[in-house]
């Protein structure tokens, strides 16, 4: 995994089920995104005049389909200098997530801080951010109307719940169910899914926990609730946990459920880095660094495996193209290295 933080940038709503949202995305990635950023550079251009800066050209727009082992249906590059196109060079990643009554939201999320404003030295720190900001909101509205000209989207189109903090993807999985199913099985009970789920992944960690010797056995306050809406998961998983006397991580999980390029993908992020400091003088540093790593692919895992109970079986023939609620192992942890 690599430990590149992500930010979430926007969250638009759809009237069309995550799959669907998915699909129209992979049919034209590359179409949709450069007639997005060109009628929103139409709105971003006379804002950016009236704040001193005078766009002399456009921003190169690029979109690639994602790989299995990281999140999102595409991913949108902008390239071009940022004083001469208004516009700011990053590489976002988007994503279609269920949400309640068969519908879904689209979000982007990107390695670059929202915290960089635009590159020049003609505009003072908050217009610079504030027309970073615009740009990637606009474009994420402007899209979700491409996808669904009947967007759930009222006059104002911006985030619900916007969180500057960063978050380190832990493990991303890769199952042929419905993501909206899958959602649904997910949020249900989700209390007592987390609380046996968490059992399972300590369980399974008996012989690092023993390794360690650690001056209690884990017994962490397992708390599981449905996220807001806009945030990237589709529930929250907080485990508090007396870590320096137990070895088990302290640690908020998000999960979250979005459309894959068959069926479903989830992956697992927190505001942690998956990782202890090894730099550290102690006997168990070891054993702490592989629970931390190594917890949130295990919870995925655990909680696929409980869902796979009450989520009704793929279609026929999907299992002869992947294997149904099964892990691709931990993902690589962020975007490209771009931006």
């Amino acid at each position: 995994m690599m430990p590149i933080p992500i930010h979430l940038y926007a969250s638009v709503p759809l009237a069309v089920p995550a799959a669907t949202a998915a699909q129209r995305l992979r049919n034209d990635p590359g179409d949709l995104a450069a007639a997005a950023t060109a009628s929103s550079l139409r709105v971003l251009a006379p804002q950016a005049e009236r704040l001193g800066l005078r766009p002399s050209a456009l921003p190169t727009v690029r979109a690639r389909m994602t790989d299995a082992d990281e999140p999102g249906v595409i991913e949108v590059v902008w390239e071009g200098e940022e004083e001469a196109t208004g516009w700011p060079s990053l590489a976002g990643l988007l994503l279609a997530t269920p949400a309640p009554g068969e519908t879904s939201r689209l979000l982007l999320v990107s390695s670059r801080s929202p915290r960089a404003g635009l590159t020049t030295g003609r505009l003072e720190r908050l217009h610079r951010l504030r027309l970073v900001e615009l740009a990637v909101q606009r474009f994420v509205h402007d899209l979700a109307g491409e996808l669904d000209a009947r967007m759930l989207t009222a006059p104002s189109w911006s985030v619900a719940r916007y969180d500057r903090s960063p978050l380190f993807v832990h493990d991303v999985r890769t199952t042929d169910h419905d993501p909206d199913q899958l959602y649904r099985a997910l949020a249900t009970d989700i209390a007592g899914r987390a609380e046996r789920a968490t059992a399972t992944v300590i369980a399974r960690h008996g012989a690092t926990l023993a390794a360690g010797h650690f001056r209690s056995v884990p017994a962490p306050d397992v708390q599981g609730e449905v996220a807001a809406p806009g945030e990237p998961g589709a529930v929250r998983i907080r485990w508090r946990s007396d870590e320096e006397a137990t070895g088990w991580p302290d640690i908020d999980l998000l999960v979250t459920v979005e459309a894959g390029p068959v069926g479903a993908r989830l992956s697992v992020l927190s505001p942690r880095e998956a990782g202890f400091d090894l730099s550290l003088n102690r006997i168990d540093k070891q054993q702490r660094d592989h629970l931390l790593r190594h917890a949130g692919a295990e919870l995925a895992s655990a909680l696929l495996e409980e869902l796979a109970v009450d989520v009704p079986a793929p279609r026929q023939g999907a299992a002869d193209r992947a294997p149904a609620l099964s892990g691709a192992g931990p993902g690589r942890g962020g975007v490209s290295g771009r931006a």
